[in-house]
């Protein structure tokens, strides 16, 4: 019996802490600047499966995002934030995408 009910429970204990693999990273992004800003890379960043929270840091010019590690990598975020025009890192924000920003974050 201890042999069935030991391997049971480990795998129930241990199978569980791969379920979810939250992630806090910061982002260098220049043009966060205004609570608009903030509004609308949120909107890019939460369509995203996997994000949690989203955080602005006017001052700074950064973005901190909580997400889950098993669902979106790292280079996914930055590809985002670039793609919805800013620049993040050292990736360069689209060009297209950069034009329809809010004049506060161009």
């Amino acid at each position: 019996m201890l042999k069935i009910v030991f391997p049971l429970i480990f795998m129930l204990v241990f199978t569980g802490c791969f379920r979810n693999d939250q992630r806090v990273v910061t982002f260098n992004v220049p043009q966060m600047q205004a609570q608009e800003c903030l509004n609308f890379l949120s909107g890019r960043l939460r369509g995203a499966e996997g994000v949690e929270d989203v955080r602005g840091d006017f001052t700074a010019g950064t973005v901190t995002v909580t997400f889950n590690g098993l669902k979106l990598a790292l280079k996914n975020i930055e590809f985002i934030i670039a793609e919805a025009g800013f620049d993040v890192n050292d990736t360069p924000g689209a060009p297209d995408a950069r034009a329809a920003l809010p004049v506060p974050c161009r």
